[in-house]
């Protein structure tokens, strides 16, 4: 008897090679969709790590302004002071 004759085993066997063909691509989509999944996480953590990092770079560069603001400011000071020492030298001096 030949498949045409019988139209349910003739569904079946077409439902059951659409399947063999098909269950390669929901395997395939499906192990993307895990792999998606598990990368999302590490996605994350790499941002932050970028965003830390990056903070890091700016507090860095906060820093160096900062010891540079400082030592000019030593500097102002220590000039001030010898000028201070100079005048009162000179006051001191008949």
């Amino acid at each position: 008897m030949a498949v045409r004759d019988r139209p349910a085993a003739g569904l079946d066997h077409a439902y059951d090679v659409g399947a063999e063909l098909l269950n390669p691509v929901l395997e395939l989509r499906f192990t993307q969709s895990m792999h998606e999944q598990q990368a999302e996480p590490r996605r994350r953590l790499d941002r932050s790590l970028e965003k830390t990092v990056d903070a890091g770079r700016g507090l860095r560069v906060g820093v160096d302004e900062t010891k540079a603001r400082v030592r000019a400011a030593i500097d102002e000071l220590m000039d001030a002071a010898e000028l201070d020492a100079d005048a009162k030298a000179v006051r001191a001096s008949p």
